[in-house]
């Protein structure tokens, strides 16, 4: 149940990204700096997983996860399953600028996962993978500069989210930053569960990212969403960026 919108101006992108949950859920940990091998990470994390559900690296590469919901799964698996937030985690921490489908293959051998969309975003652009749960990963063409999954009736919900993105993007014309901020602050009161600054009876929006990926910088800005789905004061953490050299090495 979340929602992700990308914006590429020349050699830069910005990333948003709404992050939906059960209201039981723990409010998560804002972002903070992960040092790995190659270079560092910014991410807020799970309390409860330890995992996290985006990342941008100071490489220049942001990768983000949302729970998936279109072919059938049975619940009872879940209990052991590993976290898909750590699977994030393992993959930006072993980013090497390249043979990353390999990695992924190489990590979901061995642990299993719930269903999952997973995207990596570079200056080179967006790519996006769906697996089931089980034994298939494919990668998926995307047809907008955003996606969005919903565990309440998920393929009439994504229309419409899809359509109001396309909406704000004609509106406001060449202004596409502005037209990202608004699609991510979006809230229709007669459609709460639709909208993509969303409230339901059981979950609701948590939190809103916005990452930046500029020549020199990566930032990430991160608002908490209260329960009557006004903002906190906003976190925000920059990095400098250094170029991520490809390794030639399969992992």
């Amino acid at each position: 149940m979340c929602t992700i919108s990308w914006r590429y101006h020349q050699k830069d992108f910005s990333v948003w990204f709404n992050r939906d949950e059960q209201r039981e859920r723990a409010q998560a940990l804002p972002p903070v700096r992960h040092e790995v091998e190659r270079g560092n990470y910014l991410a807020p994390i799970d309390p409860v997983s330890g995992g996290t559900w985006v990342a941008v690296h100071t490489g220049g590469v942001v990768l983000a996860v949302l729970n998936a919901y279109e072919d059938e799964f049975d619940e009872s698996l879940k209990k052991s399953c590993r976290s898909r937030g750590l699977l994030v985690k393992d993959l930006i921490a072993q980013e090497k600028g390249s043979h990353f489908a390999e990695t992924l293959e190489a990590l979901l051998a061995q642990a299993s996962y719930p269903p999952f969309y997973l995207l990596r975003l570079t200056a080179a652009g967006t790519r996006m993978w769906y697996h089931n749960g089980q034994d298939e990963l494919r990668e998926v063409e995307l047809t907008q500069s955003m996606w969005t999954t919903s565990s309440w009736q998920s393929r009439r919900v994504r229309e419409k989210r899809m359509g109001f993105s396309k909406k704000c993007l004609e509106n406001l014309g060449e202004n596409k930053a502005n037209a990202l901020e608004a699609f991510h602050f979006w809230h229709e009161a007669e459609a709460p569960g639709d909208s993509v600054l969303m409230k339901r009876s059981d979950a609701r929006t948590m939190s809103i990212v916005k990452m930046e990926v500029r020549e020199g910088l990566v930032r990430m800005k991160y608002w908490p969403v209260k329960d009557d789905l006004r903002c906190e004061a906003p976190f925000l953490r920059e990095e400098e960026r250094r170029v991520l050299e490809p390794s030639k090495e399969l992992s």
